[in-house]
């Protein structure tokens, strides 16, 4: 990226240029003058949340299974890329349920797609069709905190997360959630909230 300043900025002459050493000028310098700036466009962390709220049963969900609540749809972070196509990086993600006491202890993998997947029905199996191979971005793993401990309501991403970079088709990206073990919830019409911090430039 070049930059011509046609004022006095900082002490650097009218009419510098520099050549910055990223997109969006996070750093430029020129003969002996650099300028360290959020020019707009420049990265910045944003926060995307999505509340689940499950069906008034209290039906078990197995291993392997979905939970999208009663949304009818696939869940997803809207509008969280500055446009189409443009860079979103995970920097961390969080759960927090109103009911500990059947989802404490347990973990669960949270997979991101950078454009609509196939719907799967709360409680139905998790599978990557075909035709979403190429939409899913990968997969965080989350663990709520053990039954009885003052963590017990929240499942956090751990220092060792893999970096989850995307291009959305539109703006938003869409997530499922899988149980990796068995739970049984304790209460009708539980809620999970899935908060995220996303990297956007």
């Amino acid at each position: 990226m070049i930059i011509k300043f046609t004022s006095i900025y900082k002490g650097i002459p009218v009419g510098t240029i520099m050549t910055c050493e990223a997109d969006y000028g996070m750093f430029c310098v020129s003969n002996g003058y650099a300028a360290v700036e959020n020019f707009e466009g420049a990265e910045k962390i944003i926060p995307a949340k999505v509340t689940l709220t499950l069906p008034a049963t209290l039906a078990a969900y197995a291993a392997g299974d979905v939970i999208t609540g009663i949304v009818g749809s696939v869940p997803k972070f809207v509008d969280v890329a500055k446009a189409a196509g443009r860079n979103v990086m995970l920097v961390c993600a969080r759960l927090q349920t109103s009911d500990p006491a059947g989802y404490g202890g347990k973990t669960f993998n949270l997979h991101f797609y950078n454009d609509r997947p196939t719907t799967i029905v709360d409680n139905g199996a998790f599978a990557i069709a075909d035709v979403d191979a190429d939409k899913r971005e990968g997969k965080v793993n989350l663990a709520m905190g053990a039954v009885g401990s003052n963590t017990v309501k929240v499942g956090m991403t751990d220092a060792a997360m893999p970096t989850i970079a995307s291009n959305p088709v539109a703006r938003d990206v869409y997530f499922y959630l899988e149980t990796v073990e068995g739970l049984t919830p304790t209460a009708i019409s539980t809620t999970i909230l899935v908060k995220t911090y996303w990297l956007i430039s």
